[in-house]
């Protein structure tokens, strides 16, 4: 399963896509299954005028991160957030 979503950037000219899930069954795991789900997601995102392809994983998950570096993903950026409530 794979959710993208498309958003007007306000430092871009052009859209910003963002990969907000990208699962894959445990028995699944290792066949090509997400590169396609990210291929799909990619095709979708430049299709809908997008430059870049953006993805935040949680700092606790090691192994989604060594997954998306080695789909060419490169890490660049820091979140801080603070709960509300």
């Amino acid at each position: 399963m794979a959710a993208l979503h498309v958003h007007q950037s306000l430092e871009h000219a052009e859209p910003l896509a963002q990969l907000t899930a990208l699962a894959v069954h445990t028995f699944a795991r290792g066949r090509g299954v997400g590169r396609t789900l990210l291929e799909e997601a990619e095709r979708r995102a430049s299709d809908a005028g997008c430059a870049r392809l953006l993805v935040l994983s949680g700092q606790g998950r090691p192994d989604a991160h060594g997954y998306y570096r080695h789909l060419g993903f490169e890490e660049r950026t820091k979140a801080f957030t603070r709960l509300l409530r």
